[in-house]
């Protein structure tokens, strides 16, 4: 006999002996649904497992927050939505061949499917794995001879029967298991490469240039060479002064905005001046402390025309154990420093979306 990985070898001589079990199954499109997600039911719930795993760890890198299950959601979805469908399709392509209903009978040693275009017997040791479940049987061969049967289409009693009869090899369980999860890995892998590609286009085209941007030609002073922002090697401390504050800022051309911004509008108020670095390695000055807020300046980005430097000056609110964080911080003003004549101009906004003034508007082009 020829070896049972062929479709075949799946078809022998009729059984002889006495049915033990005989019954029919009916086909109707959503019936053919819940069967195929029946038999690749363990193959979904590995691709599915493998798409929420590595999605939220990349939504946590792009620190997606309380958006980062509403995306994993949606995959999920999206997911089993293409999976229905593909049963949908799958089932107008077989009704081409198959009408009617599928009459199943079991023998001691083997069991008859007998549908429209055909008879097939199988035996219970050729099978890859019969699956029995509370509610539901799957009788799984090679492809495309797999079963399943769902909840009052067969004898309670079908269920022990098959049980005994079930095969001892789990090799082919074990290959497809591990198919399943590697094709999960590459799919949600080569996802990954593309929209870390797309943060990179996006981040190329948001700050084309490392380079500090060029004078207006009105202007006939020189630009200095752009240095990086020099991190402190030990941070202020935490009772500095203001009148100590000169010897804190960088001598670029951001520390030189913080430096002139801060004597300008904010020295005056200050009852210290201490460097922070965030979690990402952003800097950031705490201008002012109180027991109830602390008040903070720190360099956003270039302005629209790319001759300024804009800074937020904010105020984060403690909270009873003196603990605060930057979630629902109240924006109190947001300067611009001019990064060639060291011209500074106050926006007077308090959010986002209000209007700047005449004087920020027209030094930052905004």
């Amino acid at each position: 006999m020829a070896e049972p990985n062929h479709p075949e070898s799946w078809q022998m001589d009729p059984p002889q002996g006495k049915p033990l079990y005989s019954f029919d199954t009916h086909e109707t499109e959503k019936l053919y649904v819940k069967r195929f997600l029946l038999l690749n039911r363990t193959r979904l719930l590995l691709l599915v497992l493998d798409l929420v795993i590595i999605l939220t760890w990349f939504a946590h890198i792009l620190n997606l927050g309380r958006y980062a299950l509403l995306f994993t959601l949606f995959v999920v979805l999206v997911s089993c939505f293409l999976m229905r469908s593909r049963a949908k399709t799958a089932y107008k392509r077989q009704q081409r061949i198959q009408t009617g209903l599928t009459h199943y009978t079991f023998y001691e040693d083997c069991f008859t499917v007998q549908k429209s275009f055909g008879l097939f017997i199988f035996r219970y040791e050729d099978l890859y794995q019969i699956r029995i479940r509370k509610s539901s049987l799957c009788l799984i061969g090679a492809l495309p001879y797999n079963f399943a049967l769902l909840p009052g289409e067969y004898p309670a009693e079908l269920a022990d029967f098959l049980r005994e009869r079930a095969p001892k090899s789990r090799v082919r369980i074990l290959k497809d298991t591990l198919h399943t999860i590697l094709l999960g890995i590459f799919a949600v892998t080569v996802l990954f490469c593309f929209l870390l590609l797309l943060m990179v286009l996006c981040d190329f085209e948001a700050n084309p240039s490392l380079d500090p941007p060029l004078p207006a030609e009105s202007y006939t002073e020189e630009a200095p060479a752009y240095t990086a922002t020099p991190t402190p090697t030990e941070p202020p401390a935490e009772t500095a002064t203001p009148e100590e504050s000169t010897a804190t800022f960088g001598k670029d051309y951001i520390g030189s905005g913080y430096e002139a911004i801060y004597n300008t509008y904010i020295k005056d108020t200050s009852n210290t001046l201490t460097y922070r670095m965030g979690a990402k390695g952003e800097g950031y000055y705490i201008v002012n402390e109180t027991a109830d807020a602390v008040d903070l300046l720190q360099y956003d980005r270039d302005s629209q025309n790319g001759s300024c430097g804009l800074y937020v000056y904010q105020r984060c609110k403690k909270d009873a154990y003196g603990a605060w964080s930057w979630a629902g911080s109240e924006i109190l003003n947001i300067y611009a420093y001019h990064y060639w004549d060291g011209v500074t101009a106050a926006s007077g906004k308090t959010g986002w979306g209000d209007a700047s003034a005449l004087e920020y508007r027209e030094l930052t082009g905004e």
